[in-house]
């Protein structure tokens, strides 16, 4: 993703694992967590897992004003330290849209123009969400969505 020093790594669900998704490692896949279809045969169990080998990871969503492309309108990140969610540290940043949020967008997400009227722009926060997201690795529901407008508006 252009305006970050490395590309951070986003992760699709499928089932009981995860995708990797980078640009080193398109496809790389490995289980999200041993699960009961794993414990059998390999000796892997809940308790083996060790988070501390974990890189940087946090879970991201952005929401956007309804238009192709977006602007965005809300960007969240949540860091999972040691294999658990640190609310004390999640970064929650609402903006105000150059365009009107549509209709279908706000069923979605809740948002509306009255909402974010007051809100900054995103030029306004965007250096310190790029700071926040740094080099860590990225979680997201809909990773390649997420990742597509991170990175146009990062340009």
């Amino acid at each position: 993703m252009e305006g970050l020093d490395e590309p951070p790594r986003y992760y699709l669900q499928h089932g009981f694992g995860y995708q990797c998704h980078d640009r080193s490692k398109p496809h790389h896949y490995r289980p999200a967590r041993p699960g009961p279809h794993r414990l059998g045969g390999g000796g892997r169990t809940q308790d083996s897992m060790n988070f501390a080998t974990w890189p940087a990871l946090l879970v991201v969503d952005v929401e956007g004003n309804g238009t192709n492309p977006p602007d965005l309108v809300e960007t969240a990140a949540l860091p999972v330290r040691d294999g658990r969610p640190d609310k004390s540290t999640a970064g929650w940043w609402l903006t105000r849209p150059h365009r009107p949020i549509t209709p279908f967008a706000t069923r979605v997400h809740g948002l509306t123009n009255t909402d974010l009227a007051d809100k900054p722009a995103w030029a306004d926060v965007a250096d310190r969400v790029r700071a926040f997201l740094g080099n860590a690795w990225i979680c997201a529901h809909h990773a390649h969505t997420d990742y597509r407008v991170l990175g146009s508006v990062f340009k």
